[in-house]
């Protein structure tokens, strides 16, 4: 595991998966990466100037618990004592690659935080260069960095410090939220102004000036000596995050995805003191909208008419899949259409010469051929079915120029048994059921399908892994790949594989498809050939199956994060063009389809709810 001075990532790491239950997308994955290469950025202008920083709140807490990001945090946090943070600030202004940006108080008018942020960039960023170096990410992506300052060591002066603090702060806080009236704004000013002894301007200029304010209250103990050291809008408007000083006497580096990140050398304490029984897992969110990116998602789709990583759903152009016609009657409605054309003869003969007539004794022809191919590919030669057919095309051929009312009677008897056949054909067939798993860590959301589905002697049940490529933003492709190896492993499987080779899809055209690729060409990562886009499959079988590759745990309600999170992964092709989807759980199944009545019209609650099952019919 190397450092932040060699960062790069494995296509796998970009991958969607589930981490304590919850979906993390690629999307998400891909804005990560980019906040940890500005953190390189941090890091190197530290290194070079031996000024320290330590990973704090969320990231400090994903190094220890989770060894790497906690699965619903979306930002990456540092804490710096706040003589060193001014310092490396200085630097970081000449030092940061072009185009990055420092946002704080004194920095930036606009900026309302108690806190500094370095970002990558101040907009979208859609450019080659930009997307190399931020690996495929167009969004802006930074660094929180929380100034640690001394508390007074006379408890009497931290008190009174602390409830000056405080009372500044819950007034940002309350300005931010709009929860003032004018007059109790100009009564919280004034208050504010006398216990500082300072003078806050009114109007526009209120808000900048408390904030600067509040970084000066921040600082009142950093001549002093002092033991103990803060996160100080922590402490003071939560009486949390104050620490020993020595706990930052020198740090730890910690494993954090796929590099190591420093942390305070008594990061025990430092947790201890913020979150308390900090190992135990309680999900939350970052107190902000979740993901942090959706709205600067949103902008680039109103840009660009998509989304940079995933499938964009367009509500304007979305059709719903009609009822497909099966291919049992597929067959039995090109049979009727011949019996049509023998009813058309009848009606043309003594009208037409036979040379004008032979077009309609050669669409007979041709569509019971059809129908021959079509049963030989799917329930090999020899079928009475098929024999029938061949005999139907030699007494059509011989009808020409011979045609009266008992010929007619004649070929419309053969067709009458051929449909018999076919009928008798399909219901004693074996049902095929062809499972299209894609890497083997998603096997096991498929496997109970499989399974009961292998069960039943009335099936015919194959397996293909299918192959699938990692690609970057650019779609350049790596090599092709399967996890064929790991599905030769799993003993359910033996004697269930096969390949596209000996599975001629399109001539067998199997009852259902069960699939777990989603994405169709939509992934930032992966890829698979365009004969398994979901638009492709449903050609070629009377059901596509779609279950999905991870099961999160369902949301608690509209206001659990989860329920924000699992949007890219309903989002998706497979979910919009399958004629079927298994979601197992009943609660998840109620959010999935809450998602999509959203995301379409209140009128399809029920297209949906026939759609979204909790099992299928594997007969």
């Amino acid at each position: 595991m190397s450092g932040l001075d060699k960062l790069s990532f494995d296509p796998e790491f970009f991958c969607d998966e589930l981490r304590e239950g919850f979906y993390v997308s690629e999307t998400m994955k891909h804005y990560w990466a980019a906040q940890m290469v500005v953190l390189s950025e941090v890091d190197k202008i530290c290194n070079r100037h031996g000024y320290s920083w330590f990973t704090d709140s969320g990231t400090l807490l994903g190094c220890v618990r989770h060894k790497g990001y906690i699965p619903w945090d979306d930002d990456l946090d540092i804490a710096m004592r706040r003589d060193e943070l001014n310092a490396f600030l200085e630097h970081a202004r000449n030092e940061l690659p072009e185009g990055y940006v420092i946002l704080n108080a004194n920095e930036c008018n606009e900026y309302d935080l108690p806190f500094c942020r370095i970002t990558n960039s101040n907009s979208i960023n859609a450019g080659a260069k930009f997307l190399s170096t931020n690996y495929g990410c167009p969004f802006v992506a930074g660094v929180d960095i929380f100034p640690l300052d001394k508390v007074f060591q006379d408890q009497s002066k931290e008190e009174e410090r602390a409830k000056r603090g405080k009372y500044v702060f819950e007034t940002l806080t309350g300005m931010l939220n709009k929860v003032y009236s004018d007059s109790e704004l100009d009564d919280r000013v004034q208050r504010i102004e006398l216990e500082n002894h300072t003078s806050i301007g009114r109007g526009k200029e209120t808000y900048r000036d408390l904030l600067l304010l509040f970084d000066r209250i921040s600082t009142e103990a950093n001549s002093e000596e002092s033991t103990e050291i803060a996160v100080m809008y922590r402490w003071v408007s939560k009486g949390k995050c104050k620490f020993k000083t020595s706990c930052y006497q020198g740090c730890v580096e910690l494993p954090f995805e796929n590099t190591v990140l420093r942390a305070p050398i008594n990061y025990h304490e430092v947790l201890e003191s913020t979150f308390g029984n900090y190992m135990t897992v309680v999900r939350g969110s970052a107190g902000h909208i979740y993901p942090v990116y959706r709205e600067l998602e949103d902008i680039y789709r109103s840009k660009f008419g998509r989304n940079p990583t995933r499938y964009c759903f367009n509500k304007e152009t979305y059709e719903p899949p009609k009822r497909k016609v099966s291919h049992k009657e597929q067959q039995w409605e090109i049979l009727h259409l011949i019996l049509n054309i023998h009813d058309q003869i009848s009606t043309l003969q003594g009208k037409y010469n036979n040379e004008d007539l032979e077009p309609f004794f050669q669409s007979c022809q041709k569509a019971a051929v059809a129908v021959g191919t079509a049963l030989e590919n799917k329930f090999g030669e020899g079928t009475e079915a098929v024999n029938l057919l061949e005999r139907y095309c030699e007494k059509i051929y011989a009808a020409l120029g011979r045609w009266d009312d008992d010929i007619k009677a004649d070929l419309d008897c053969v067709i009458f048994e051929i449909e018999q056949s076919v009928n008798t054909l399909y219901d004693a067939g074996k049902t095929d059921i062809l499972f299209l798993p894609c890497k083997a860590s998603w096997w096991d959301t498929m496997k109970d399908v499989f399974l009961e589905a292998d069960a039943d002697k009335c099936n015919s049940v194959e397996v293909i892994p299918i192959p699938y490529f990692y690609h970057d933003h650019e779609k350049k492709l790596r090599e092709s790949q399967t996890d064929i190896n790991e599905f030769e492993k799993k003993l359910e499987l033996k004697g269930k594989l096969t390949n596209f080779e000996e599975y001629e899809l399109e001539k067998r055209h199997p009852e259902k498809i069960v699939i777990q690729f989603p994405f169709d060409e939509f992934s930032g990562i992966m890829g698979v050939s365009k004969l398994l886009y979901t638009s492709n499959l449903e050609k070629y079988t009377d059901e596509l199956v779609y279950i999905p590759f991870v099961s999160p745990d369902p949301p608690s309600s509209k206001r659990d994060v989860i329920y924000d999170s699992l949007l890219e992964l309903i989002e998706q092709p497979a979910v919009f063009y399958s004629d079927k989807i298994v979601i197992k759980s009943p609660e998840l199944r109620k959010c999935y389809i809450e998602r999509l009545v959203e995301m379409t019209d209140e009128s399809m609650i029920q297209f949906w709810e026939d759609r979204i099952v909790s099992w299928i019919n594997v007969r």
